[in-house]
């Protein structure tokens, strides 16, 4: 019985644990995402000059990295920061297709990495 009770215990850790990431990734995601998409709506009007917000969001994206390095694939948060660079490059030389497509990569490349960490069962075995 009391077997039972400690791997009862672990197991509720482990999904309030999980959980609780879940929600921290998942409120990071919303912010990044929603941020990006405010950058889009402002390059489809060819207003390029807010790079300050870019940079906000490069600054944003190496504060959440150092979580995120806990819990995810680093070649998956490297990747998502190269993009960001490409985006910052692109945006610069105001490049309007170019801009849109590189932010739309960071944006799946951040839903497909936190696609992930969901609770799911598929993830779980």
């Amino acid at each position: 019985m009391r077997d039972f009770v400690v791997v009862l215990s672990i197991i509720i850790f482990v999904f309030v644990g999980g959980y609780l990431i879940e929600m921290y990734l998942k409120n990071i995601e919303n912010n990044l995402i929603s941020k990006i998409e405010e950058i889009i709506e402002q390059i489809k009007v060819n207003d390029f000059n807010h790079i300050d917000k870019v940079k906000e969001l490069f600054n944003e994206l190496n504060k959440s990295k150092t979580i995120w390095h806990l819990v995810e694939n680093h070649e998956e948060i490297d990747e998502i920061e190269s993009e960001l660079i490409r985006f910052l490059e692109v945006y610069q030389f105001g490049n309007k297709q170019e801009s849109i497509l590189s932010a739309s990569e960071v944006i799946f490349r951040i839903k497909d990495m936190l696609k992930g960490e969901k609770l799911e069962l598929a993830n779980i075995l």
